[in-house]
């Protein structure tokens, strides 16, 4: 009852997102590379978007009072939010990269970038779910 009272960008609403973003986020991914691999090819593109999702939601909360000295340069905000989410979602392809390079090859496990054209699937619903969320944030803001 006290979620919906409490306004979207609020740090409240923020912890409470980010705690179970977090959980469910990190629990996919482990049930995702460790216990059953079949589902990778359809659980991986929504882990990135939800991941986009959560990096431009974290810039709106974070840098919420240099957001606000911005005025009306919807423009800056919105190209400012995505290129975080894409920068998140670019540094875990690094993570990724290093993963299977150093651990996950040597060692015959499974590895996390199959391809480049996984890579830049990836990569593009990092882009999709910050871009989502920076719209939205947009909108609410500009009425």
């Amino acid at each position: 009852i006290i979620l919906f009272n409490m306004h979207f960008f609020s740090k409240n609403f923020f912890l409470i997102m980010l705690y179970l973003l977090f959980f469910s986020y990190f629990g996919a991914i482990l049930y995702l590379l460790y216990i059953d691999d079949s589902i990778k090819k359809w659980v991986d593109i929504p882990l990135h978007f939800f991941g986009g999702f959560t990096a431009a939601f974290f810039a709106i909360v974070y840098f919420k009072k240099a957001l606000d000295k911005l005025g009306q340069q919807r423009l800056f905000k919105f190209l400012f939010i995505v290129s975080f989410a894409v920068l998140a979602g670019v540094l875990w392809e690094f993570y990724e990269w290093t993963h299977d390079t150093f651990i996950a090859l040597p060692r015959q496990l499974l590895i996390t970038q199959p391809s480049i054209n996984d890579t830049m699937l990836d990569l593009a619903m990092d882009l999709s779910g910050g871009f989502f969320i920076a719209l939205f944030y947009i909108k609410q803001k500009n009425g």
